[in-house]
């Protein structure tokens, strides 16, 4: 017996969300990757260590969605805020910011933006 309209037009819905979810979830991966590429390079590094700890890591995964999380391993990782923001020295006066994080984060939440609207597109 041949399937309703409405049977047809619902799994062809279906198969499309499922290649979109699929591909965003592909574009997820990639720009987490991506901007942890770029916090490392724009990372200060006196000794290299903190440069070299930042990680991407999957934090949850479900039918429809997926989440990185980017961070900077032990012993480095108490270093981030201070800085990203700079912080008050012993003596009075303040040390400089090093702001690494933010513009990546600013544009992985762009690009992010730009590979869901190109895979809802397809």
């Amino acid at each position: 017996m041949a399937k309703s309209l409405e049977q047809q037009l619902s799994d062809v819905l279906v198969l499309y969300s499922q290649e979109v979810t699929e591909q965003v979830k592909k574009d997820a991966k990639t720009t987490a990757y991506h901007t942890k590429g770029k916090i490392q390079k724009n990372s200060p590094s006196r000794s290299g260590r903190y440069k070299k700890n930042w990680a991407v890591k999957k934090a949850y995964e479900s039918a429809n969605e997926v989440r990185y999380v980017i961070y900077n391993k032990k012993p480095t990782y108490r270093l981030t805020h201070l800085l990203e923001s700079g912080h008050a020295k012993k003596d009075g006066g303040r040390v400089r910011a090093y702001p690494h994080i933010r513009p990546a984060e600013l544009w992985a939440q762009k690009e992010f933006v730009n590979l869901v609207k190109k895979a809802v597109q397809k």
